[in-house]
């Protein structure tokens, strides 16, 4: 899946450096992705790209805006999608 390894080299420059939230959480997070995706026979490129971009915006745990790290994730998540030419279908599903 060439725009799935695209997104991961995105995701790897655009990273902060949160110990909590770092690309090796996100490839945890990607690899039971993989799994669950491949076992419930899910559109691959559609679970693995969530789950690189879960957490591309993650606010300190003491931050007031710590309770919009997901939301704000998510818009950034949809402007990222555009770019790798998702469809609009595929990118309402973020």
């Amino acid at each position: 899946m060439k725009v799935v390894d695209q997104i991961k080299k995105h995701v790897i420059t655009i990273m902060d450096n949160d110990p909590a939230h770092d690309f090796e959480h996100v490839m945890r997070v990607y690899n039971n992705a993989q799994k669950i995706a491949k076992k419930e026979k899910a559109n691959q490129k559609l679970v693995l790209t969530a789950a690189l971009l879960h957490d591309i915006v993650s606010y300190s745990k003491s931050s007031k805006r710590s309770k919009f790290s997901s939301i704000d994730s998510a818009k950034k998540s949809k402007l990222i999608l555009k770019k790798y030419d998702f469809t609009a279908e595929e990118i309402e599903t973020f």
